[in-house]
């Protein structure tokens, strides 16, 4: 018997949707762990996207030392790719607890593809390419996961998850996931264990407000929790997390729009005219803007889907200036500077959208969107700093940014859409965690800090985070 940690990730999990389920005593998982620990808000990452926040999660520190921003990394000729595990730049916790002899099972944790050498075993994320069978190491282990009908399941290739995905398929992989973790921790050694269903996040983005389907899923993973629970022993320390919380937006703001009209982005390339431009905006304004859309880029010709670009760079049209190259549901818009500019040149930029923010009104709502202008020296410390947004808008809760660019003096559209907010779930249980009720809300870079000091190890070097001793006994 020896002290071990298990993180149980739930992407995008949130006490929004939890709480009104313990009450109705339909999460007896949740609520068992809650009653023999603690529960605590986890704050995400600037900005609350999935990678940057789980990896700021596994290795202490902000992004600019571990130098994951987004979901896609743009590259220096300007295109983007999705990020994978290299371009993680900070040790995480378990090559930390690899490197002191400690054993690790790491299953489906964001950005670990392709998966790197670990002491024990590792198995890569939803961000593993379609098609691609480097899944797992040791490489002797694919046959296994084969043979026990493991998949990666889900993925997200670029664009988000497909719409086509439903609630039951979700369950399934949740549910077949963690039957894999579970079957690796009883056949092998480990001190630490963790393990992410994405689940809870698709179905909140997918089908957003549709409390049937999201309670579904959530009731899936509490049985997860739960078998989970079952099969630790008493010297196990439980730490159920989320990267960030969910809430709904019900209005859209067409962020490279408004740029646009505040003089701090160009667009170079066709611009959509004529009669069926006119016609392309004006059904896209409508409240279909998401779904039309995504019928039009999976069906339409090349010149069409000029008009329906989903960022400044498709279509042809090179930005100058400020813009937003990934428009995503999330609470922070990251906006570039692309192209070359003086320091005076470039300290104008952001000025102009500052000033700009702080006038910017919707008529419809009477608020305004941007909450806070933040600049990447504001936020961020480490070498890779430098290839930070360059501004990040906080927006208010009800607004997300739209999908598409519109070319439109109509700023503002109606939409319903699931988007992240800072605010996830922490809940812990063990010997070692105080039983409280409620404790202090934490950041995700409190997590490795406080699994290596359960662990009994030191980190190599300052963690930007801190260890949770108001949660923990000893």
């Amino acid at each position: 018997m020896h002290p071990r940690v298990v993180i149980f990730g739930l992407d995008g999990a949130s006490f929004r949707v939890i709480d009104p389920l313990l009450r109705k005593g339909e999460l007896p998982g949740f609520s068992n762990a809650i009653d023999r620990g603690v529960r605590s808000v986890l704050l995400s990452t600037v900005p609350d996207v999935t990678p940057p926040s789980w990896t700021s999660m596994t290795t202490g520190v902000n992004p600019g030392k571990h130098g994951v921003y987004d979901f896609l990394k743009v590259q220096e000729d300007g295109t983007t790719r999705i990020v994978t595990s290299v371009d993680r730049m900070s040790p995480s916790v378990w090559d930390i607890l690899s490197h002191n002899k400690m054993r690790v099972i790491v299953v489906n944790v964001p950005v670990t593809y392709p998966p790197q050498p670990v002491n024990g075993i590792m198995i890569s994320d939803m961000l593993t390419p379609e098609g691609a069978t480097d899944i797992v190491y040791p490489a002797f282990l694919s046959r296994t996961l084969e043979k026990r009908g493991y998949e990666v399941g889900i993925r997200w290739a670029g664009g988000g998850v497909s719409t086509k995905v439903g609630v039951e398929e979700m369950k399934l992989h949740l549910r077949e996931r963690m039957q894999a973790f579970t079957w690796l921790l009883e056949h092998f050694e480990w001190d630490f264990a963790m393990v992410v269903v994405n689940e809870t996040d698709f179905v909140q983005h997918l089908f957003p407000g549709d409390t049937a389907k999201i309670s579904s899923v959530y009731r899936e993973a509490d049985e997860a929790v739960g078998n989970l629970m079952r099969r630790l022993d008493e010297e196990t320390t439980l730490f159920l997390v989320s990267d960030h919380g969910f809430n709904i937006a019900r209005r859209a703001l067409r962020i490279n729009d408004w740029l646009v009209q505040k003089g701090v982005q160009k667009l170079a390339g066709p611009a959509r005219t004529g009669v069926a431009g006119r016609a392309v905006d004006f059904m896209l304004k409508r409240e279909t803007t998401s779904r039309v859309a995504r019928l039009v880029e999976k069906h339409a010709p090349r010149r069409v889907l000029r008009m329906v670009q989903t960022s400044p760079l498709e279509g042809g049209r090179i930005p100058t200036g400020l813009s937003c190259l990934t428009p995503q549901p999330h609470s922070y818009v990251p906006l570039i500077v692309n192209g070359r500019f003086t320091p005076a040149g470039y300290e104008q930029l952001l000025e102009a959208v500052v000033r700009g923010s702080a006038e910017l009104l919707d008529g419809e709502t009477g608020l305004r969107p941007i909450l806070k202008v933040m600049t990447k020296r504001e936020l961020y410390e480490g070498l890779y700093s430098t290839d930070a947004p360059d501004l990040l808008l906080q927006l208010h809760e009800n607004y997300v940014v739209s999908e598409k660019i519109f070319n439109s003096k109509e700023l503002f559209h109606k939409t319903v859409q699931g988007v992240h907010e800072p605010s996830g779930i922490l809940i812990a249980e063990g010997r070692s965690v105080k039983p409280l009720v409620e404790a202090e809300s934490h950041t995700v870079l409190d997590i490795t800090p406080t699994v290596l000091h359960l662990l009994g190890i030191r980190p190599p070097g300052r963690l930007d985070g801190r260890v949770m001793h108001d949660l923990l006994i000893s």
